[in-house]
């Protein structure tokens, strides 16, 4: 996250707090989610986190120390009725994660309204269900919006339980999924619809408004950035080569 974060390419471990760029061009619309700030969204309008439930330690790796959650009723860190996506044109997510391939649902980001037309965004490790977001399939990773019907972009054979970067985008004409700096073949491409709604919450480590336990991230988990808007496919690659 070189060209989002810090003003050059990171080569050493930075000793003092880092901070976003917001004169970067590639910050326009980000909201960053960190491990070391679990509570804060930070973004043009930062969101604090409403709580946070069923957290578990995890381990140290290259990345860091990452944040998961025990598979247990309304785990992750729930920011309550906030929307962090506005608008319906486009929207792309960046998630650092070592998700295991496994017939296990994890969802590391989510915005989400539990009734009427279930108007919702996230991105979900293990499925590709585009329309009810609920079957499994160990590996794939999907970006999927659903407003009466499911739209996504998913690609399969993503997982092994190692930290990687995604970077996944969907909007109005067009659709893609980076993987450590690599776009990846997708197994499945439709356009968004409509990806916002009032009453929406938000939550990391979990798909909001649930109070289940099919959807936990209890694997490490160490960046999310949520742009409120469509990346092109060449400040897709860069955020994913970084």
């Amino acid at each position: 996250m070189a060209a989002l974060i810090l003003p050059s390419r990171r080569v050493v471990q930075p000793q003092g707090p880092v901070e976003v760029d917001w004169g970067n061009p590639l910050a326009r619309g980000a909201f960053v989610w960190t491990h070391n700030k679990p509570n804060t969204l930070i973004g043009s309008k930062g969101f604090a986190a409403s709580s946070e439930q069923r957290y578990a330690s995890s381990p140290i790796s290259k990345q860091g120390v990452g944040r998961q959650w025990n598979r247990a009723a309304n785990a992750g860190i729930d920011f309550g009725v906030k929307q962090v996506i506005t608008q319906n044109d486009g929207v792309t997510v960046l998630v650092i994660a070592a998700p295991r391939s496994v017939a296990a649902l994890k969802v590391p980001f989510s915005q989400r309204v539990a009734s009427g037309a279930f108007t919702q965004t996230e991105l979900v490790f293990n499925s590709q269900d585009v329309g009810g977001i609920a079957g499994a399939t160990a590996g794939a990773v999907m970006l999927a919006s659903y407003h009466n019907t499911g739209t996504a972009v998913i690609a399969t054979g993503q997982l092994d339980g190692l930290p990687h970067c995604w970077v996944a985008g969907n909007g109005v004409s067009d659709g893609y999924i980076y993987r450590d700096g690599v776009e990846q073949t997708l197994t499945f491409s439709s356009r968004v619809s409509q990806l916002v709604a009032s009453n929406q919450r938000v939550r990391i480590g979990n798909i909001a408004d649930d109070g289940g336990t099919t959807y936990v991230h209890d694997d490490p988990l160490f960046l999310v950035v949520v742009w409120d808007r469509l990346l092109s496919r060449a400040e897709a690659k860069t955020a994913a080569d970084n």
